[in-house]
C-alpha cells in the first residue's frame, strides 16, 4: 500500500468560482451515501430519546415526594416536559463524528479525491446533519411528551400542549436539532481528534458550559448553551427571548463553520492507495 499527500487547498476565490455547476449537489449525494453506511446515526438517535426518557422519567418520578418536582406552578409543569432537548447533544455529536470519523479511519482523502473542494465537502456534511438533527430532537421531544404528559394528568396537573409556552418549547425543541448538528460539525473539523472532539464537547456541553448558565447568567446566556435555552423556552434557566436565541446560535454555527472552512483548507491529508 501507498500513499499520497493532498497538499492544503489554496485555491484563489477565481478557481472555486469555476468549479463544476452542481459541485456542491454532488458533494451532498455523496455524503448521503456516506452517512447510509454507517450505524452510528441510528445508535446516537436510539441514545438521544433514551436519554430524553430516562431524564424525563426521573423528574416525574419525584412528583409528590419531599424535595421532589412541584408541579403547582406553570414552570414546574414545564420543566417535567422539558427534556427532550438532551437530544440536543446526540444531534451535536452526529456533526462532530460526520468529520471526526473521517480523520479517524483516514477516508477523509478519498473524500476529497471525489469531492475536490474542500469548503463544499464540508458544507455538504452541514447540510446533510441538518435533517437528521431534526430527526433527534422531534423524537426526544416527543418521547418527553409521551412520558411526561400523562404523569402531570395523573397528579392533577394539566398542561395544554398545543398553545402557549409548552408549544413554543415543543417548537423549539423541534427546530434546535438542526443547528446543534450544524455547530457540531464546525466543532468536528476544529478539533482533529475524534476522542478528544467526542469527550470535549460532552464534557464541555453538561459540566461547563451548564455551570456558567446556572451561575453566570450573564455571560451563559450567550454561550452556544445559553442560546439552546432561549430557542427551547428552557423554564429553569435564565435566558434571551427565543428571537435572540435563534440569532446568537445562528452567528456561532457561522462563525464555527468559516473557522472550520479555514482549517481544513490548510490541512494536509494522507490518501491511502494500493
Amino acid at each position: 500500500m501507498t500513499t499520497l499527500s493532498l497538499a492544503p487547498d489554496r485555491s484563489r476565490p477565481a478557481s472555486r468560482a469555476g468549479a463544476p455547476p452542481g459541485a456542491l449537489r454532488l458533494a451532498v449525494a455523496a455524503e448521503v451515501a456516506r452517512t447510509r453506511t454507517t450505524r452510528t446515526v441510528l445508535w446516537l438517535g436510539l441514545a438521544g430519546a433514551l436519554l430524553a426518557a430516562v431524564m424525563t422519567a426521573m423528574v416525574a418520578a419525584t412528583i409528590g415526594q419531599p424535595g421532589g418536582q412541584e408541579v403547582a406552578s406553570e414552570t414546574g409543569r414545564l420543566t417535567v416536559l422539558s427534556f427532550g432537548f438532551s437530544a440536543g447533544l446526540m444531534a451535536t455529536l452526529v456533526g462532530v463524528l460526520s468529520v471526526a470519523s473521517e480523520r479517524r479511519y483516514r477516508t477523509m482523502g478519498s473524500s476529497l479525491v471525489a469531492t475536490p473542494s474542500r469548503r463544499n465537502w464540508l458544507l455538504a456534511k452541514a447540510l446533510v446533519v441538518v435533517p437528521i438533527g431534526l430527526v433527534f430532537t422531534t423524537v426526544g421531544q416527543a418521547v418527553a411528551l409521551a412520558i411526561g404528559a400523562p404523569v402531570l394528568s395523573s397528579h392533577g396537573a394539566h398542561v395544554d400542549l398545543w398553545s402557549g409556552p409548552a408549544l413554543q418549547m415543543t417548537i423549539g425543541t423541534l427546530t434546535l436539532g438542526a443547528f446543534s448538528a450544524v455547530w457540531g460539525v464546525a466543532l468536528g473539523a476544529l478539533i482533529r481528534n475524534q476522542m478528544v472532539a467526542v469527550a470535549a464537547v460532552t464534557l464541555y456541553s453538561i459540566m461547563v458550559e451548564a455551570a456558567v448558565i446556572q451561575y453566570v447568567p450573564a455571560v451563559g446566556k450567550w454561550l452556544p448553551g445559553g442560546a439552546q435555552s432561549a430557542i427551547v423556552h428552557d423554564p429553569a434557566t435564565e435566558h434571551l427571548s427565543a428571537g435572540a436565541g435563534y440569532l446568537v446560535f445562528a452567528a456561532w454555527c457561522t462563525v464555527g463553520l468559516l473557522l472550520a472552512i479555514r482549517q481544513v483548507a490548510r490541512e494536509d491529508v494522507t490518501v491511502s492507495a494500493t
